[in-house]
């Protein structure tokens, strides 16, 4: 049973690794899950993921997603656990309680990789 989250920019890499082909330089964000997939109890940790149309809208990481967005004249900063909220229904972006979570994204989302 999958119960980590993993993402359709995952095939491609994973594909390369079983076919020992060398995938193209702009993968994205994808990495290979080829353990995942076929090691019993693998438990390593997926890299940041970066959602991204022509400007940066969020990342996420493990259980956690944060989304940057403008709304009218404004933005729209949101945080999700999409463990125990995969429809992204509620916004826990000023919630106290996530606040290291909330800080550990902000700091993905600047260090977003440049040329992507």
């Amino acid at each position: 049973m999958l119960l980590k989250p993993i993402s359709n920019l995952d095939v491609l890499p994973t594909l390369a690794q079983w076919t020992k082909s060398k995938p193209p330089a702009n993968t994205l964000d994808g990495q290979s899950i080829s353990g995942f997939l076929t090691t019993k109890n693998y438990n390593q940790s997926h890299r940041p993921i970066y959602y991204h149309n022509t400007k940066l809208e969020g990342v996420k990481e493990g259980d956690w997603k944060l989304r940057i967005t403008q709304k009218d004249s404004g933005e729209l900063r949101e945080l999700f656990n999409l463990a125990w909220d995969p429809s992204e229904r509620v916004n826990l972006f000023e919630y106290p309680k996530y606040s290291k979570e909330k800080e550990h994204l902000l700091q993905l989302f600047k260090e977003f990789p440049k040329g992507k």
